[in-house]
């Protein structure tokens, strides 16, 4: 039996405490979306699932976020956060 050809290990990396902060509901949603944590929150990016950037919000009133707009389906959520973490979402509009 030969020695496997290369051998992956990670080290050095962190559990974020910012994603178990971060929170969107409902989700699936119709509309709105509320965002626990939002003044945490510098910039959230809305790509659809071909990787297309549909949305960028960066001023926020209130913990909401109107998506009303964009169509049905599966939208990926790049949150960057004041203190330089970047955290991934996954939301469904309805």
């Amino acid at each position: 039996m030969q020695p496997p050809c290369c051998l992956l290990t990670t080290i050095g990396v962190k559990p974020s405490s910012s994603k178990k902060q971060i929170q969107f509901s409902p989700n699936p949603t119709n509309g709105f979306l509320n965002v626990k944590e939002i003044h945490t929150v510098e910039e959230i990016q809305f790509f659809d699932v071909a990787g297309k950037l549909v949305r960028a919000e960066s001023s926020f009133n209130g913990n909401e976020i109107d998506i009303s707009m964009l169509k049905q389906g599966l939208y990926l959520l790049k949150v960057s956060l004041k203190n330089g973490e970047l955290v991934i979402k996954k939301v469904i509009k309805q």
